[in-house]
Order: structure tokens, then C-alpha cells, then sequence
């Protein structure tokens, strides 16, 4: 089997399975969400960011200055999560775990800009907010 017989069997395969997980999905027994009754529950939410910096990389201190503007950008973005998640769904809020990347991309050409892909996560443990029942 050549190379690209093998790669096009694995994306066939790869599409066959996403295109049954939405039925899938769909048969399962899922409780509505948010959770409706007394008492509380608590889970935990997780959120991803991507986003490119562009900017002067020639230098080390060009480099080291773009990623802490892109550390900076996504570490307001996860820290007013907790804001919106309180808006919304949860009653209370506390980030878990939070993961930072940074990746330079300093050689530039054709259609290439120069600058910094920042990337990051976060998981928050929420209390939902109870349901009120439909009269």
C-alpha cells in the first residue's frame, strides 16, 4: 500500500467517524443542561484560545517582548471567563488549571507575517445556577 493510499484511508475513516458521532450523540440519555432541581452541582468547564500576534522578531528582545503581549492578551481573556461564566450559568468560580504556548514564527516570505501564535486553556470548576421551573 502506498503512502497516499494509507493517508486517504485514514481520512476516510476519520470522516466516517464524524459523521456518525452527531446520531450518536443524539441517542445518549444527557440531562439537560443547565441541571434543574435543588440543591447544587458543580463541573468543570473547559475553554481554549488561539490567537496570532504579528510583530518584529528579529531581535531576542523583540521576541521576548511579542510573547509577553500575547501572555498578557490571553491571561485577561481567562481570567474574565470566570466573569461571563457567572453572567450566565454558574453561581460560583474558580480556574482549576491553566495552560500558556507561546510559538514564534520568525521566518517571514510569501504570505507569512512575522510575530507569535498564542494558545492557551483553562479549566473552571462553576456551581450551575438552578433552573427555574417553566409555570
Amino acid at each position: 500500500m502506498t503512502r497516499n493510499s494509507v493517508q486517504s484511508a485514514i481520512l476516510a475513516l476519520a470522516a466516517a467517524m464524524i459523521l456518525t458521532l452527531p446520531s450518536a450523540a443524539q441517542s445518549s440519555r444527557l440531562k439537560p443542561f443547565p441541571i434543574t432541581g435543588k440543591g447544587s452541582q458543580r463541573v468543570n468547564i473547559s475553554v481554549s484560545y488561539q490567537f496570532f500576534t504579528a510583530g518584529e522578531t528579529k531581535s531576542v528582545s523583540d521576541q521576548a517582548a511579542l510573547a509577553d503581549q500575547g501572555r498578557r492578551h490571553l491571561y485577561k481573556l481567562l481570567a474574565k471567563e470566570c466573569e461571563v461564566l457567572l453572567e450566565t450559568i454558574a453561581t460560583e468560580c474558580a480556574m482549576k488549571r491553566a495552560n500558556v504556548n507561546t510559538q514564534l514564527r520568525n521566518r517571514g516570505g510569501r504570505n507569512r507575517r512575522e510575530g507569535v501564535r498564542v494558545s492557551g486553556s483553562a479549566t473552571y470548576q462553576v456551581e450551575l445556577k438552578p433552573q427555574q421551573p417553566k409555570e
